[in-house]
């Protein structure tokens, strides 16, 4: 079937690359690991997939913000493309941050993305819903569960100190996924293909109004992400907090470490498998279909929507697009941020083009 698909790309994502080409993610390798479409060759294929005429409108101006939408698309589909003119691997309308080793690029308040997704969610529903359209803004005393913090405590900050080796990587994570079980949230192990894997859930009080939204993070990242209130993540911690306020339960996956493997062979560390090589099987997608097929049911209270988008970032971005074609009949809407098509991307994960990102190299 056609799948709504919003779509936000920075033209100085030094990344994913605004014009294609390989990434220069980290900034001290010359021509990093991955090579990619253009940000235009990637709308043209959703428009293609979504039968769209090519007609656009433009619907969003502020700024550096143009975004532009195909609404004459099959199904009462559409496509929402939003170029942000010098905007990097960042999430719109969130808080910059640095790494060390990567060129992030600033980040635009030109447009909010979280407000500018739900928006574009509320008029896909696949399910009737009864709830109003509208929107809270952040900022509501309501949605400060927790103060965000710069850095970690205790152990958290012991393992920050010396952040890259596994057992300091994992104490992090440990560490991370306890704020959010602090907050409400809840973790679900499970076995698929013989692999145990992790992701951290919480719905609203009641019916899923809405239904749930899938979440993915980016490379190095983890399940955590959209939960621990830590700074850097802030932007997708407010996307998850506004989604609960609107009705819908978010379910934030984690992916594998060292599984994801490069077209080369090469292990690709903390990333979930998000491009598509031919003759090899994929790490991550059996897990989705799990979650959409088994555990959100499982969890979903009786009389609530049944409705199930998808939004990432980066390497989650990538995820959520390759998943989102890969099980098109049972999704509602996606949207990825700084990411691009996961058909026409080559990874080299090869130690040579090791960084300071140490659990995910390439």
């Amino acid at each position: 079937r056609a799948v709504p698909v919003m779509y936000f790309h920075g033209t100085a994502d030094a990344c994913a690359p605004y014009n294609g080409g390989p990434s220069g993610c980290e900034a001290k390798i010359a021509g990093s690991g991955r090579v990619l479409v253009s940000a235009q060759e990637t709308v043209a294929i959703w428009k293609g997939k979504n039968n769209c005429a090519e007609q656009s409108e433009m619907t969003y101006q502020n700024g550096d913000v143009t975004c532009r939408t195909y609404n004459q698309c099959a199904e009462g589909s559409e496509v929402v493309f939003c170029s942000i003119k010098g905007g990097g691997h960042t999430w719109p309308g969130g808080k910059g941050y640095k790494l060390p080793g990567f060129d992030i690029g600033p980040v635009t308040k030109d447009i909010n993305a979280n407000e500018a997704m739900w928006e574009f969610f509320q008029r896909h529903p696949k399910n009737d819903t009864s709830i109003e359209n509208a929107t809270p803004k952040m900022g509501d005393d309501e949605l400060l569960e927790d103060e965000f913090v710069d850095e970690v405590e205790g152990e958290g900050e012991q393992a920050e100190g010396d952040f890259g080796t596994p057992q300091s990587t994992q104490r992090l994570y440990d560490y991370f996924e306890k704020r959010c079980l602090r907050l409400g949230w809840k973790k679900v192990t499970v076995s698929v293909e013989g692999k145990e894997r992790r992701l951290l859930w919480k719905g609203p009080f009641g019916k899923w109004r809405r239904g749930a939204i899938i979440v993915m993070h980016g490379g190095g990242g983890t399940g955590s992400n959209y939960c621990s209130n830590i700074k850097l993540g802030k932007p997708m911690v407010d996307f998850g907090k506004l989604a609960l306020l609107n009705g819908f339960a978010v379910f934030s996956l984690d992916s594998t470490d060292g599984l994801s493997m490069a077209a080369t062979g090469n292990s690709c560390g903390k990333r979930f498998d998000s491009t598509a090589h031919a003759g090899r099987p994929n790490v991550d997608l059996a897990f989705i279909e799990s979650v959409i097929d088994d555990i959100i049911p499982r969890s979903r209270p009786r009389g609530s929507s049944e409705d199930i988008f998808m939004a990432g970032i980066s390497n989650g971005g990538f995820m959520t697009t390759l998943a989102a074609t890969q099980f098109a009949d049972k999704i509602t809407a996606f949207a990825p941020i700084s990411s691009g098509d996961p058909y026409g991307t080559y990874m080299d994960c090869r130690k040579e083009l090791y960084s300071e990102r140490k659990n995910a190299a390439g």
